[in-house]
């Protein structure tokens, strides 16, 4: 799998340097998470993510833009869960994603994003709240994960743009049938996600650009 990763990652590399009118951008923002099956709610679980990516437009209205990012997310038990007597927990996970986003710009600052994103499982631990800390759990979960998106994105200025995305798990990403005995769950669990970025662009817009 990790050779299937460097394989993508080198073939994106590849089209950004052969492409012409492509827009490079840097994306740094926070993912707010939960896990759906675990029994909590909300996105509570705050991480980082971080990465590159590269817009290829198609027509003016129309681009598509492969990415590549490091993606921080995962659960935790709210306040409002503790109060009403709820067992502290957290799940922690790490990801490396390989987003491909169909953006639709409705206006020339304005665009629509639907994504498939291929991510693949760097860590996973889990705290029950009984003081020993963090346990592995990454055996425990699928190492290959897909999720669905949607979200907007506004360009602020040529250079700086701002975006918001829904994130959520397409097939389980727990082993069929694993005990999570800490919890005592089993069956199927989904990451559930909202993250807001900043894209800095490296190649402004043109005038043949999609952004136009």
């Amino acid at each position: 799998m990790k050779t299937l990763l460097i394989t993508a990652f080198l073939s994106v590399m590849c089209l950004i340097g052969v492409a012409q009118g492509f827009r490079g951008r840097v994306i740094l923002g926070l993912n707010g998470s939960q896990v759906d099956g675990d029994q909590r709610t909300g996105w509570h679980r705050f991480g980082l993510v971080a990465g590159f990516g590269a817009e290829f437009p198609v027509n003016p209205k129309f681009s598509v833009e492969p990415e590549f990012l490091y993606s921080a997310k995962g659960s935790i038990t709210s306040d409002k869960e503790l109060d009403a007597g709820m067992a502290p927990f957290q799940f922690a996970f790490r990801y490396v994603e390989l987003p491909v986003q169909f953006n639709y710009y409705m206006r020339k600052d304005l665009r629509f994003r639907l994504g498939l994103i291929p991510q693949y499982l760097l860590s996973a631990k889990a705290d029950a709240g009984t003081g020993i800390g963090y346990e592995d759990y990454y055996d425990r979960l699928n190492k290959i994960d897909i999720m669905g998106s949607a979200g907007l994105e506004y360009l602020l200025s040529d250079r700086f743009a701002a975006g918001m995305q829904y994130n959520y798990s397409m097939i389980p990403i727990n082993k069929g049938g694993a005990d999570f005995s800490i919890i005592g769950l089993r069956g199927g669990m989904y990451n559930n996600v909202l993250s807001f970025t900043i894209h800095y662009i490296l190649i402004g817009p043109n005038e043949d650009g999609a952004s136009e």
